[in-house]
């Protein structure tokens, strides 16, 4: 349903793998499997799992253990999103 592409600066750092290789592997685990249910169109696109911000900028949501990441992305063609960054919301 989605393809998801994760954005790459001039020098060709993925600022999005860097991120998710720095969560523990369950972390790591369960936000791969969750993104892959999303691009397979699996998971609804509205909240919890997907917010709109502003300025046709969406955010990505995964909670595990409590703890939400978010992904922000975009669209660059009608099913194509660009993932640019990631962090971790502190409840």
């Amino acid at each position: 349903m989605y393809t998801i592409k994760y954005y790459r600066t001039a020098n060709g750092k993925e600022l999005m793998s860097k991120y998710l290789n720095g969560l523990n592997l369950k972390t790591r685990v369960a936000f791969r499997k969750r993104q892959g249910l999303f691009e397979k169109g699996l998971l609804p696109f509205n909240r919890p799992y997907v917010g709109y911000l502003r300025d046709k900028i969406y955010e990505f949501r995964v909670e595990i253990e409590r703890n939400t990441y978010r992904t922000l992305f975009f669209f660059i063609f009608k099913n194509y999103l660009l993932f640019t960054h990631a962090f971790m919301k502190k409840n």
